[in-house]
């Protein structure tokens, strides 16, 4: 799973189990609560906007939903230099 931050930080966590439970505790383990949430249709997110203050948005890649407004997942990434 990972986390992005437009603009910002990233963080991934390899997930064993892709349940409401373990997705929503990675959510509130790296995300502030200051946050809006912005996700695919998954329903193991529902409810975790309550905890948010920017609430919880989500597109329906299913239906062929990639982009609404500012709402949506695939956002680039910066290329990291070699080290």
């Amino acid at each position: 799973m990972t986390v992005v931050e437009r603009g910002g930080s990233v963080r991934t966590k390899p997930v064993a189990n892709v349940t409401g439970n373990t997705l929503k505790g990675f959510i509130r383990d790296n995300v502030a609560t200051t946050s809006r949430i912005i996700t695919d249709e998954n329903p193991a997110y529902n409810g975790i906007g309550a905890e948010y203050d920017g609430g919880h948005e989500s597109v329906c890649h299913s239906a062929k939903e990639y982009v609404r407004g500012d709402i949506f997942t695939a956002t680039p990434l910066k290329a990291s230099s070699p080290s």
